[in-house]
């Protein structure tokens, strides 16, 4: 019995090793009852769509500290960003805004992929809703985020397709081998459900250069 305990102990690591590894930010608590400063959550439905695509889901939590944080990413093929209620900035004492700490975990998340990246270990980030927040804020910088970044009339509960340009998608290392089928699907059919308060217009984003 021992001797198939190892072999099977043997063969589970070499499926993990081959796996690709996602790790997803945590978010503090906003439950009642449940202290932010005691207990962080991660919503199940990103855990269920990763493993579903076949992804090892490896937690990412919001109160570890910088270098804990870099050691691990250094470890895994990509991070998700998760949507949420998490605050990313506040007013400060007197009266300016200034990020929160979550909205740091998120800026230190994004500047190691890109790390990573420089150095030859590709790593993918996604960001959903709160977590596509995260990335405008680092990639618009911080202070322009301010007065780019609005809030959003119409775009709160409804579910609608999307336009793929399929003219540059032969640049994208995640997308270019998607099925042609796939381009119809996301285009014809209400694939994606939106609910935002926040945002920032098309034609703001693509004539602005950082994005």
């Amino acid at each position: 019995m021992g001797r198939y305990a190892v072999l099977l102990s043997t063969l589970l690591g070499c499926v993990l090793a081959t796996r690709v590894r996602i790790g997803v930010l945590s978010q503090p608590s906003s439950y009642p009852g449940l202290s932010p400063q005691d207990y962080s959550y991660i919503q199940s439905s990103y855990v269920r769509d990763l493993e579903g695509a076949g992804a090892q889901v490896i937690p990412i939590l919001d109160s570890w500290d910088n270098s804990t944080i870099v050691t691990l990413m250094e470890q895994l093929h990509g991070v998700l960003l998760p949507g949420g209620r998490t605050a990313l900035k506040t007013k400060n004492a007197g009266g300016g805004v200034e990020y929160t700490d979550y909205a740091r975990k998120g800026a230190l998340i994004i500047q190691t992929a890109k790390r990573l990246n420089r150095q030859g270990h590709p790593f993918v980030i996604w960001g959903t809703c709160l977590g596509f927040e995260q990335l405008f804020l680092e990639f618009a910088g911080y202070r322009n985020s301010l007065t780019l970044l609005k809030r959003l009339e119409g775009t709160q509960n409804y579910m609608t397709g999307v336009t793929v340009n399929t003219t540059q998608l032969h640049k994208s290392s995640l997308l270019q081998e998607m099925p042609r089928d796939i381009y119809h699907r996301l285009h014809e059919l209400p694939l994606f459900y939106f609910n935002h308060k926040f945002g920032i217009k098309a034609d703001t984003f693509f004539s602005t250069y950082r994005l």
